[in-house]
């Protein structure tokens, strides 16, 4: 088959190659020049996923079998526009898709099939939202961006007038979600719908920088930590999202928040997670997720076979100081040592960097598997003393102050 793929991203490349190991043939378009998974792919095409009448085109003139994205949100809806335009297969529904990526219509169906979540609101200019309604502190986010952009973490009024201008500039539609914050332990959920059923694969806890109004990722960590209630609320969590959003077979990534052995949505999209998430699912729980989703790309029967994996693993994102990407040192030795399992590297040498706020600014992740999080955290304080990310005058800019303890 001819199969488009939407989006370039580093993980885009592990779909490329699956697909291309199955001796298809891959078209890839991206906004950017040069994104990391052009060179996999056979041909490429400069236009943005987000442009649906240019990836209509493409895909019509190009006379593709298949239209579709593994691991971004906002592309997923084209694809799925797009493929029912031209009567291609996808996985979902444009109705689904929609509803699944835009965080207006996912909160209202969430809430109204009792799925739990926070209270929310939507916003499409700023306005005073009642403390009585949603108590402070509270999130803003915009209802259909990538990557966490304009979110926010607001504590009195002060901060909301500026919380809304930044998610509607990052909004599409121009629409902000305004909602109560939920305390204690964020979860990352990655499941797979199957026949309407929910299979969780793994829990993992989600760390984030502390002490900033953003949510910039740092981490993810298994065992998680959690205990058998908050194991089987997650459980339900998954079945009722799969019920409400009458959800075909399908990866599904849910972030959540659970205290007192009870889990609350976040937010979840019917997809693979980002930041190379799918190798950490291998790594736990033994299923190549990525060689799932082609199977089902393919319209082939997906069997969720597993085998034993780690017991232990922390999925580590590493951000730097404003400068000039150049190179990293290191990291033989660390492979060489058996420290770190695998290493991924998201940002081209002479990549200029100005912040470290969102996901989309991760110079580089590594995967560390051990037998507990003991023996995981070892692990972490020695790549942090080995690891250097090198400007081209030699600095290091590797922000380990944003690392977990």
């Amino acid at each position: 088959m001819k199969i488009l793929v939407l989006a370039g991203g580093f993980d885009q490349k592990d779909l490329i190659l699956e697909l291309k190991r199955r001796g298809h043939r891959v078209l890839l378009a991206d906004y950017l020049e040069h994104p990391p998974a052009r060179e996999a792919a056979d041909a490429f095409h400069r236009i943005s996923t987000l442009d649906m009448d240019a990836v209509r085109d493409l895909a019509r003139n190009e006379g593709v079998d298949r239209v579709t994205t593994a691991c971004t949100d906002q592309a997923l809806l084209t694809a799925a526009r797009v493929s029912a335009d031209l009567g291609l297969l996808f996985y979902l529904s444009y109705e689904t898709a929609l509803s699944v990526t835009n965080k207006s219509f996912m909160k209202k169906i969430l809430t109204e099939q009792g799925v739990p979540t926070s209270p929310y609101r939507i916003l499409s200019e700023y306005g005073i939202v009642d403390p009585a309604e949603i108590p402070f502190p509270r999130v803003v986010k915009p209802v259909d961006s990538n990557s966490s952009r304009g979110v926010r973490k607001v504590m009195d009024d002060a901060g909301m007038k500026v919380a809304v201008q930044s998610a509607l500039a990052e909004s599409r539609s121009r629409t902000a979600l305004v909602e109560g914050f939920l305390p204690g332990k964020e979860l990352s959920v990655d499941a797979y719908i199957q026949h309407g059923q929910a299979h969780v694969l793994m829990i993992s806890e989600t760390v984030k920088v502390p002490d900033r109004d953003g949510f910039t990722i740092v981490q993810s960590r298994v065992p998680a930590g959690i205990d058998e209630a908050t194991c089987a609320s997650v459980q339900s969590i998954c079945t009722g999202i799969a019920r409400a959003f009458a959800l075909p077979d399908t990866p599904l990534l849910v972030q959540c928040v659970a205290a007192d052995g009870k889990a609350h949505v976040l937010e979840f999209s019917a997809r693979m997670g980002g930041g190379t998430k799918h190798r950490l699912i291998q790594a736990v729980a033994g299923v190549d997720l990525m060689a799932v989703f082609v199977d089902r790309l393919e319209d082939k029967p997906v069997a969720l076979a597993s085998v034993e994996g780690a017991k232990a693993a922390s999925l580590t994102y590493c951000y730097v100081q404003p400068g000039t990407f150049h190179q990293l040192n290191g990291v033989e030795t660390l492979k060489e040592e058996g420290v770190i399992d695998q290493l991924f590297v998201y940002k081209a040498p002479g990549t200029a960097l100005t912040q470290a706020a969102t996901s989309g600014d991760r110079v580089c992740g590594y995967l560390i598997t051990g037998k507990n999080r003991d023996e995981v955290a070892s692990k972490e304080r020695t790549v942090r003393g080995i690891l250097h990310i090198l400007d081209p005058q030699g600095l290091d800019l590797f922000r380990r102050d944003l690392l977990p303890n």
